[in-house]
């Protein structure tokens, strides 16, 4: 079968994958956390104080992780991580769990462009309560929002033998 011949991921694959991927996320994000308040820390000056309190030891941490700087740190973290391995692979790990590889129309990989736009529209996608991706249920090639506007598919590949 060749790559044009291969079948659009149903949506329900494509959310199992993106599920196996919040995994990995998770590790990548809280190593980002920790290194994003060391760096906070050291560029500060302040220190982590532990003192007692009423018998209570009480831990005194500023929080650099709360304001809008953080949140996009971890955006843009989250889009690398994505951009990174659709250009590169095609596939994140969740996608090669479920045998799925994100392309151009014609089978070649995405450019980062292509990636880039497919990342910030998948917000879109989430953000409109899901919208985007439950259009793919009633697109008659069975594109999400972020497919048609990254002209990019997922496909099923099929088993390596």
């Amino acid at each position: 079968m060749t790559t044009l011949n291969r079948p659009i991921a149903p949506l329900w694959r494509r959310l199992a994958a993106m599920f196996y991927d919040t995994f990995l996320l998770i590790g990548v994000l809280s190593l980002a956390t920790f290194l994003y308040n060391w760096l906070a820390l050291e560029i500060s000056g302040q220190t982590l104080e532990l003192s007692r309190h009423n018998g209570d030891i009480i831990n005194q941490l500023p929080s650099p992780t709360e304001g809008p700087l953080y949140q996009l740190y971890l955006f843009c973290l989250i889009g690398a991580f994505y951009c990174y391995f659709w250009c590169k692979l095609g596939q994140t790990l969740g996608m090669q769990a479920w045998r799925l590889r994100v392309c151009q129309l014609d089978g070649q990989k995405l450019s980062f462009k292509q990636s880039l736009i497919r990342y910030l529209s998948a917000w879109l996608s989430i953000s409109c309560f899901g919208l985007g991706y439950l259009w793919s249920l009633f697109h008659r090639e069975g594109s999400s929002w972020h497919d048609l506007l990254s002209k990019s598919k997922v496909e099923v590949i099929e088993k390596r033998s």
